[in-house]
């Protein structure tokens, strides 16, 4: 069986498998603090995972998973500033998260992303994202919007990993039961 992870293939596996689906599976995270008992990459490791699966069944390649992303940003009285994800990392001393691009920097990096996959021969782009902040959220729809504007024939969706599983009470929360019990079914290597 032919991979399904871009950065695996041969050229010609690559080739063949755009070919037969042209489908592009892009996971998003984010690299953050998700406890003491997670590794920092939970958001993108658990993005890649599902896209990895997704493509398994249906056909496509995914492309290596970003682990930067775009979030609140305090921008402090003596010119420095804080920034992070859901528990507000730095202003807590939280270690691991180290991702915070500006929205516009990030914004511009999925677009340059997703022409590229379209130069590729890819027609579907697939987004899905580990890391469903506020920051980033938006920031993501935005970028979409943009592309499907410029590139009408290409088909572009996102998905956040819960949104997948509407029939398992998947719960909406950060580095608890739901993440946790990801992580350990994909990677219990970085679980502790």
């Amino acid at each position: 069986m032919v991979g399904v992870q871009f950065e695996e293939l041969f050229p010609w596996e690559l080739s063949q498998a755009i070919a037969a689906a042209p489908i592009g599976y892009l996971p998003l995270g984010t690299l953050e603090w998700h406890g003491e008992h997670n590794a920092v990459g939970l958001d993108a490791l658990k993005a890649h995972a599902i896209c990895c699966a997704a493509a398994r069944l249906s056909g496509g390649v995914v492309v290596p998973p970003l682990y930067w992303a775009a979030d609140w940003r305090e921008d402090l009285p003596d010119g420095r500033y804080l920034t992070g994800g859901v528990e507000h990392g730095e202003r807590y001393h939280v270690p691991g998260s180290m991702f915070w691009l500006r929205p516009a920097t990030y914004e511009a990096l999925l677009l340059d992303i997703y022409e590229a996959m379209h130069r590729r021969g890819f027609r579907v782009i697939a987004v899905l994202a580990g890391h469903w902040s506020s920051g980033t959220v938006p920031t993501i729809r935005a970028s979409g919007e943009t592309f499907r504007a410029q590139h009408p024939e290409v088909a572009w969706a996102l998905w956040m990993d819960y949104e997948l599983v509407p029939d398992l009470d998947y719960p909406h929360e950060h580095a608890a039961g739901g993440e946790t019990s990801l992580l350990m079914a994909i990677r219990p290597d970085l679980f502790d």
